[in-house]
This record gives C-alpha cells, structure tokens and sequence, in this order.
C-alpha cells in the first residue's frame, strides 16, 4: 500500500487527478482493497487539481468500503471544497464529521472559512 500511496501522492502533486483516480480504480479490483491512507491521498489529488466533486465523492465512498474516514480525509475533501468556492459543501462535510466524532482541527476550520468567504452565493 506505500507504494501506492506514493503513487497517488505523486499524481496529486503533478495535478494528475484522473492518473490518482486510475491508479485507485486499479487497486479496487485487484488483490487488496485500498485503506484509507490511499482513499486520503486520492481525495487529496483531487482537491489539488480542484475536482472538488470527486474529492467529496471518494469521502462518500470511504464509508461504504467499511472505512471510517479520519480527520485527515475530512481535511482533504473540505479543502478540496475552498478551492472551489463551496461553502455549504464544505459546512455538511464539516458537520458530518462531527457527527462521526471527530476532531475538527485549525486546518478543517480554515478550508471551511475560506469556502465560505469566496462562495459567491453564500
């Protein structure tokens, strides 16, 4: 899974979102199923090429693989959504974390308070 993950990690930093999501797609329906160290790293990939929705969609998608996202696949989706002006995207995901009774931390509430103050309609 390191490898993979440094793959994903790699994409994410080229703006390779659809190589990220390639590579996950991959490791679906191969021998092992990703974790959430890769989910997290994909979900990361998308929000640095601004593919907000696939970021969200992949939070989405954690769950119902039987993963619990973390504070850092939150972080990853929400900022995901301050970099595309999503403000009440950004504000669910925060409070659906609360629910799951996770932290938010200084990161989750920056990327929240920036979705909202560039949002055009919020």
């Amino acid at each position: 899974m390191r490898r993979l993950t440094s793959q994903i990690g790699q994409c994410g930093r080229q703006r390779l979102w659809q190589k990220a999501l390639s590579l996950l797609h991959e490791a679906k329906h191969g021998r092992q199923q990703p974790n959430l160290v890769v989910y997290s790293a994909a979900i990361n990939a998308c929000g640095k090429s601004k593919q907000w929705e696939f970021a969200v969609g992949l939070l989405a998608e954690v769950s119902s693989v039987l993963l619990q996202p973390d504070e850092i696949a939150y972080n990853a989706a929400i900022s995901a959504c301050s970099s595309h002006e999503s403000g009440s995207v950004s504000l669910h995901l925060l409070a659906n974390m609360r629910r799951a009774m996770l932290k938010p931390n200084l990161v989750t509430y920056n990327a929240s308070i920036h979705a909202c103050a560039t949002a055009p309609n919020f």
